[in-house]
């Protein structure tokens, strides 16, 4: 298990704590322009598992969200990084609707088909802990989730639990290194900041 902590100023200002879910493997120059598109969380219209309620695709994984864990299904393995401890169901949303629609039409049954498929560029959670709102959206080819908190909401309260992986380590930078079956997934180290108007 990884216990983020931070220690707040007196402000009173909101703040964010940063993490990336995990670093993709490199681009083969074909796909490299499609690198520039925004990232995607489709909604789950009944192309995943009910309890799902975001998935996002990228070149090396597909992540899936539900209410109390986000899973990175790998080429070889599959990883749970699951909200300890937090409100068992967030208000969860969609953010910043993106053109264009996807469409499933797969097999002969048009009651299976889900065509008209809504995408977004981030997710949030509100409430996942008290006083403290979650937020998954796209760096460029990575995903990235900020943990938004609230002025005197405690931060000690966001746990983190992994389920999948062979082992945990924090390399010399910082970062979340877990061993799985498709290779090493790093967590880059988080970042903390207060927004004031336009300024970090």
């Amino acid at each position: 298990m990884l216990a983020l902590a931070c220690c707040l100023g007196a402000s009173g200002a909101y703040a964010r704590v940063q993490s990336r879910v995990a670093e993709p493997p490199p681009t083969p120059a074909i796909t490299a322009p499609f690198d520039r598109l925004p990232m995607r969380f489709e909604v789950n219209r009944g192309q995943a598992q009910s309890e799902v309620k975001f998935i996002c695709r990228t070149a090396g994984y597909t992540l899936y969200l539900d209410s109390s864990e986000f899973t990175m299904s790998l080429p070889e393995a599959l990883l749970q990084i699951r909200f300890l401890g937090a409100e068992t169901q967030p208000r969860t949303e969609g953010l910043d609707l993106l053109p264009g629609k996807t469409n499933y039409f797969l097999g002969n049954d048009p009651t299976q088909w889900r065509p008209n498929v809504p995408s977004y560029s981030e997710v949030k959670y509100s409430g996942v802990y008290p006083g403290i709102d979650l937020v998954f959206h796209g760096n460029g080819r990575h995903i990235e989730f900020d943990f938004v908190i609230s002025p005197g909401s405690d931060p000690r309260a966001i746990r983190l639990g992994f389920h999948g992986a062979n082992g945990l380590m924090i390399n010399p930078r910082g970062d979340l290194v877990l061993s799985t079956a498709s290779g090493p997934v790093i967590h880059r180290k988080p970042r903390l900041w207060q927004q004031r108007g336009a300024k970090k």
